[in-house]
């Protein structure tokens, strides 16, 4: 059982995992203790975890380079980083933000990540 104020990020699965009764992989959860898969979308694990989670904290949003949403606990968070500029141009990532130790890159701009983490109450950089 996953409990909803642990969960750092949700995103899609990138490579084909076998969950439950062989059934494909949706989502990607990284908690505080480990990571997990989900037969569920991201999008329905945050509406999931938002729904247990106090008023007022949802699960932020911001973008894998495929355009897939990365839901994350803000709170938790801190950015935003900078990636190189030689990794902007080969990777498409316009900014990362760290969380539970790992470091997530995003194609969402450094202003859209402080934005984002500055408005659930985590650590910015500027």
């Amino acid at each position: 059982m996953i409990i909803a104020t642990e969960i750092l990020y949700v995103r899609n699965v990138l490579k084909p995992i076998e969950v439950e009764n062989s059934s494909p992989a949706n989502g990607m959860l990284l908690t505080v203790d480990a990571k997990t898969y989900s037969l569920e979308t991201p999008a329905e694990v945050k509406d999931l975890a938002d729904a247990e989670r106090p008023t007022g904290k949802s699960l932020g949003l911001l973008s894998s380079k495929n355009h897939w949403p990365i839901y994350f606990d803000g709170a938790r968070a801190e950015g935003p980083r900078q990636i190189t500029e030689n990794k902007v141009n080969i990777s498409g990532y316009n900014s990362a933000f760290l969380i539970g130790k790992k470091k997530i890159p995003v194609i969402s701009t450094a202003q859209e990540v402080f934005d984002v983490i500055k408005a659930a109450g985590g650590k910015q950089n500027q």
